[in-house]
């Protein structure tokens, strides 16, 4: 569109990529949490954990949380990767 810099779309490609790699590290804590079989999420998640750990156990729950990070970090680095023109 018009109007639009490539510094624009630079700051918006590193605002992508820090809220993915926030995401990303929040993803990490819970999955050690969970890991450790210690919730430390948000109250109104502690049923949903409960059954996860239940039926899944806690490790499905920490190797999920721990895919996300990685998928969170696989998306920020391609947002950050510049192609050559």
């Amino acid at each position: 569109s018009r109007g639009v810099t490539r510094a624009d779309v630079s700051a918006r490609r590193h605002a992508v990529a820090a809220i993915l790699t926030v995401t990303a590290i929040a993803c990490i804590v819970l999955a050690h949490g969970a890991w450790l079989g210690v919730w430390r999420g948000p109250a109104r998640l502690a049923l949903v954990y409960k059954l996860v750990v239940q039926f899944a156990g806690a490790w499905s729950l920490a190797l999920a949380f721990a895919i996300a990070c990685v998928i969170c970090l696989a998306i920020a680095y391609r947002a950050l990767k510049v192609k050559a023109a």
